[in-house]
This record gives structure tokens, C-alpha cells and sequence, in this order.
């Protein structure tokens, strides 16, 4: 599993080997760049691994790191707390003079729809940030968002109400209700959109924007640090203020 090894290889960095196991997993965080005398201490007491993940709904790079990368870690079924996730789809927006952002999305303009889908898939798994990675809520949302970017993206520039059938066979496959009022067909057309304006996801991508690095699309960060990936299923660094820190075994 490709994120996973990542992940954990970067939790392992002071060990000199990844994990395989989610036994293994834990016994290797003891040796995590953010984890400072540790000596002594239980794994209980040691900070959990927080990865975040923003992929863009029509961006290929993300679409095959989600499925390929974050479905698989979230389906390891590592300990809720001893790794946290946050998934979010990267919606329009902008930076104020004052340099905050913002949401621009507006009903009617097609991707806004796109992370609005999302969003609402995401909607039992999106507060608080982050959330288990044992979650059945996030497996569920992430699960729906891998198949609805390879329909969207199969059908690129397609009319939204022709995706309408693929999109509701993906909402089956992740045990999503589609239908009735809290449905996601209902959802894409209302609290998506509310949930894109929210203060809650401004705040998160807001952190994004004042991250002095970053990586490429989709955009990964691993205890706060970019994780560098130059393929959407290879990772072998973290970003930090003193240079690039390499994972002690590159996830491939």
C-alpha cells in the first residue's frame, strides 16, 4: 500500500525501517520526527500521526491518489488514534487584501458542484478535523469520492445531469443514500454549497494557503509538513523548515 508506507516510513524516520502492520505501525511511531524524548513513554503518550489530503475533483494526480493511495491506507484500518485524516476536496476560492481565503463557489458553475458532491459525502466525516482513520464515515465518503472523480473524469466535460446515473451507482457502491431529503443528490444542491461557504472548511484551507511549502496536487501534509510525492503513488520526503527530511523507506 503505497500512502501507507509513506506514512509510515515517515513516522519510522529515526527507526530506519517502515512497518509493514498496524502493530508494527505503532511500535515505529516512537520514532517520529515530531515525537521528542521519548524515551520511557508509552505509545499512548506520544502525539498521533495527522495526515491531510486536499485533491482536486477533476485532477488526475488526485484521483489516483486517492484510490490508490488514501482509500487503501484508510482501509489498513490503522488505530483511530494513533492516525488521523483529514480529506477535503480543493474548492474555488480566493485570498482577501487581507489575506484570508475565501470561498467563491456559486450554484450553477460545474466544479463548484463537483466539491460540493464531495463535501456532502464527506459531510459525517468532515467535523471535527481530523477524523480516525478507522472511521466508517470517512472510509464510506472516501470511498464514493475515488469513484466519482474516474466517472467525472471518464466523461470530462460532461453535462452534470448526464453524470447524474454513474454518480448514484458510486453513492450505492459507498452505501450512501442518494435519494430523499438528506440524500446526496438532495445535499450537492444545497448544504454542499453552505458547507463550502462554512467557516470551518475556510479555516482549513485557509491553513493551507499560509503553508510556506507546499506540494504538488494534490496537496499532502504529513504532522504539518508537506509530504513530497513526485508521483501520485510515490512519496519520499517531508517539506520542513530545515530542507527536506527523506522517509527512511520511500513508499512506492
Amino acid at each position: 500500500v503505497a500512502l501507507l508506507a509513506a506514512v509510515a516510513a515517515a513516522s519510522a524516520a529515526a527507526v530506519g525501517e517502515a512497518p509493514s502492520t498496524a502493530q508494527d505501525f505503532l511500535a515505529a511511531r516512537k520514532g517520529a520526527p515530531d515525537a521528542v524524548e521519548v524515551a520511557g513513554r508509552s505509545i499512548a503518550d506520544l502525539p498521533p500521526v495527522r495526515l491531510e489530503v486536499y485533491p482536486a475533483p477533476t485532477c488526475p494526480n488526485c484521483r489516483v491518489m486517492i484510490q490508490d493511495g488514501i482509500l487503501p491506507l484508510i482501509e489498513a484500518k490503522l488505530p483511530s488514534d494513533r492516525v488521523q485524516i483529514t480529506v477535503l476536496p480543493w474548492a474555488s476560492g480566493s485570498t482577501g487584501e487581507d489575506g484570508v481565503w475565501r470561498s467563491t463557489a456559486q450554484h450553477g458553475n460545474a466544479y463548484d458542484h463537483l466539491c460540493a458532491m464531495q463535501l456532502c459525502a464527506l459531510r459525517e466525516a468532515s467535523t471535527p478535523h481530523p477524523v480516525g482513520a478507522g472511521s466508517d464515515a470517512l472510509r464510506r465518503g472516501v470511498e464514493f469520492m475515488a469513484c466519482h472523480m474516474r466517472e467525472v473524469q471518464a466523461k470530462d466535460g460532461a453535462e452534470l445531469a448526464s453524470l447524474a446515473p454513474a454518480v448514484e451507482r458510486c453513492a450505492g457502491e459507498a452505501s450512501l443514500d442518494w435519494h430523499g431529503p438528506s440524500g446526496l443528490h438532495a445535499c450537492s444542491e444545497d448544504e454542499g454549497f453552505d458547507l463550502q461557504w462554512g467557516k470551518d472548511f475556510a479555516e482549513r484551507i485557509n491553513w493551507v494557503y499560509k503553508q510556506p511549502q507546499w506540494t504538488n496536487a494534490p496537496y499532502l501534509f504529513l504532522n504539518g509538513h508537506p509530504l513530497n510525492c513526485p508521483s501520485p503513488t510515490y512519496c519520499t520526503s517531508l517539506g520542513t523548515p530545515r530542507g527536506a527530511l527523506p522517509l527512511a523507506s520511500p513508499g512506492s
